[in-house]
């Protein structure tokens, strides 16, 4: 962390470069015609539309004093604790369960034991989308 915000000049024109890169991927994307490299294009757009969440968490973990001692940075609030409901390993995976695992299941059980026939997703789609010639198709 210290190397990536020390003062640079070289860091700059790093970041300035990646900027424009990235902003290139799109102009890539649509001018390329091979289907594979657009698709790896298309994932790192969406990739990196997740950062600035990314980066809001980093904020909050950096203002907890743990993690600005070990970064060697003074000051910082207490640290976030549960009281001792649960442990931290517990928190965690129920966090996991709660985001990852509850919606797959309901995913899971949808398309297994709820299963639309075809014609009649299609025909969903027409009513919703009654202008496309790829729904009607």
């Amino acid at each position: 962390m210290r190397f990536v915000f020390r003062r640079s000049g070289s860091l700059i024109g790093l970041y300035v470069g990646l900027v424009f890169a990235y902003g290139s991927l799109s102009y890539f994307n649509a001018h390329l015609g091979i289907d594979t490299v657009k698709r790896i294009l298309t994932g790192v757009v969406h990739r990196f539309h997740a950062a600035p969440f990314l980066l809001r968490w980093v904020i909050w973990k950096v203002r907890e004093r743990s993690t600005r001692q070990s970064l060697g940075l003074a000051g910082g609030t207490a640290d976030v604790s549960l009281s001792g409901f649960l442990p931290s390993w517990a928190w965690h995976g129920f966090k996991w369960v709660a985001v990852f695992v509850v919606p797959l299941g309901a995913l899971w059980f949808w398309q297994t034991h709820l299963m639309v026939p075809e014609l009649q997703r299609r025909a969903w789609l027409v009513a919703d989308v009654p202008m496309g010639a790829k729904q009607h198709f």
